[in-house]
């Protein structure tokens, strides 16, 4: 019997035991000892049944590296459904150049093999590709992710093959660092998930275009008919943050993205090909239509095709340093509005702005926000990132108060129930509160909303909206007693507690990544 015919739960105790000899660095070792055959049958399983990504990247771990070509068959192809491409396989090349020219000359040679790769893959549908903010070889440069998506589109209309479309685009440490002619605006229009990281800005990277932010824009609503999750990480990108407003996602901001698609990257004039502005551009080509009459018409059947815009998002998370210059940071009010009219249908809302520099960089919040948070009837999970202290002249003075955290925690509460107040279907609340030590550490409030039955003045019964505590290491027992006898100070905390997880050793068990302990869903 062939390996490739052994049962798929033999093979998968294969591909784990060679995902096992992976993980302790004997990549080469462990698949020189297996024949071809057993190769290709081992990774299939391990790519089909553990649903694990098919590596591409310049060092040892890459999958592809560890076949030979032969071994890339029909089943394994077929079994690829998720592909991880690190920038270091593009060859040696400055993924840092700010000229458009020099990244697509450098891109050609190195990408032909994995376009090919990439369209073959029968079955994937999910793409993640990575660069490095701080080493080499560097960020991953938007140019390449966006010609590489083009010809991964348009290739496979030409040969006649059947591909299916992408529907996860996952882009950690990505760069926009120059201008260049935006590809056709069905590129990844089939996308139901996208995760944007915009790397970090630093000393050796050129200045990002002066319309990346735009354009990024452009590039996300291209997928907003048929995205459901959405998740933008703009934290230390200076261009972003002077730049990127959530309005542009909205009918309000880059507009219809095929108007630009012959517009001159440097923002040139159009010319005709003898090299002469085209007279008759503005001329409506000589066939006697008013051309105001003509652009309502063009604006009316835009906006009845963006009737449908956005309606699928059901999750949203944005990341992004803000300061009191900042679109997003001197409105929050607006920057709500905005979201409740964008992405009507949300039931999970990230926003976290994150100060700058400074401590009184911190967006604040104010009551206004429960307008614009009422118009999400489906909203679920919210997570906020807006201070209470500076209004209420209660900032840090010491290091672990615990004492200021009580204060912190029960000012945090209050507004947690005015926003239950009005978001009837909001289950859970978090808030991270920023700068809790001089250290400038961070901190997470975690409130869980339920309803309970309760009766009116008049006796009738009525459902009324219920915040409850989620419990923090410094409300244990033993904190609350040291604080009583050092302090003189008996904590007490707003609301009903719920005790949190408790490990084996007794400590009170503490999750940093956004509530993910409290909620069954990935934020």
């Amino acid at each position: 019997m062939h390996f490739s015919d052994l049962p798929e739960d033999i093979l998968l105790k294969i591909a784990t035991c060679i995902d096992r000899e992976w993980s302790n660095g004997n990549t080469w070792g462990s698949f020189a000892v297996l024949d071809s055959r057993c190769r290709a049958a081992a990774l299939t399983a391990r790519l089909a049944i553990a649903q694990r990504y098919f590596l591409i990247k310049d060092r040892e771990d890459s999958t592809v590296q560890s076949l030979y070509p032969k071994e890339l068959t029909a089943p394994l192809l077929t079994a690829i459904r998720k592909i991880h491409l690190h920038v270091g396989a593009l060859g040696p090349m400055n993924v840092r150049s700010s000229n458009a020219v020099e990244l697509q000359d450098a891109a050609n040679a190195t990408l032909t093999h994995l376009y090919i790769f990439l369209i073959f893959c029968q079955r994937s549908h999910t793409l993640k590709l990575t660069g490095e903010s701080y080493s080499r070889p560097g960020p991953f440069p938007m140019q390449i992710v966006l010609w590489m998506l083009t010809y991964m589109h348009e290739f496979p209309k030409k040969a006649g093959i059947v591909s299916p479309p992408i529907r996860v685009l996952i882009l950690d440490e990505v760069s926009w660092y120059t201008s260049f002619r935006y590809p056709k605006h069905d590129v990844i229009s089939g996308l139901e998930t996208l995760h944007i990281k915009w790397t970090s800005s630093s000393r050796k990277s050129p200045q990002s275009s002066p319309t990346a932010c735009r354009e990024m824009a452009r590039f996300i609503k291209t997928s907003r008919h048929t995205l459901q999750s959405l998740k933008l990480d703009f934290s230390g990108n200076l261009a972003a943050k002077e730049g990127f407003d959530i309005r542009m996602l909205g009918d309000e901001g880059v507009g219809n993205e095929d108007s630009d698609e012959d517009e001159q990257v440097d923002g040139s004039e159009k010319k005709n090909g003898d090299g002469n502005e085209d007279e008759n551009e503005d001329e409506g080509e000589g066939d006697g239509r008013d051309d105001n009459k003509v652009q309502s018409q063009d604006q009316v059947e835009d906006k009845g095709k963006d009737e449908q815009a956005w309606k699928k998002l059901r999750k949203l998370k944005l990341t992004i340093d803000v300061d009191k210059q900042s679109p997003m940071g001197n409105d929050i009010v607006g920057t709500l509005d905005a979201i409740a009219t964008t992405f009507p249908n949300l039931e999970r809302l990230n926003l976290i702005l994150e100060p700058n520099r400074y401590y009184h960089d911190m967006v604040r919040y104010t009551p206004g926000i429960l307008k614009p948070l009422s118009k999400l009837k489906n909203l679920r999970y919210l997570f906020l990132a807006l201070d209470l202290e500076c209004e209420s002249n209660d900032e840090l003075e010491e290091d672990h108060d615990h004492v200021w955290y009580n204060r912190c925690l029960h000012r945090r509460y209050a507004a947690t129930q005015d926003i239950a107040n009005v978001c009837l279907n909001l289950t859970h609340c978090y808030w991270k509160q920023h700068i809790i030590d001089s250290e400038g550490n961070n901190g997470w409030q975690f409130f869980r909303l339920e309803n309970e039955d309760s009766t009116d003045a008049n006796g009738q019964k009525i459902q009324k909206r219920v915040v409850k505590t989620k419990q923090r290491w410094w409300m244990a027992e033993e904190w609350v007693e040291r604080v009583k006898s050092e302090q003189g100070v008996d904590l007490q905390f707003p609301g009903e507690v719920i005790l949190g997880k408790v490990d084996q050793y007794g400590y009170l068990h503490e999750v940093y990544s956004c509530g993910e302990d409290d909620s069954d869903e990935s934020s």
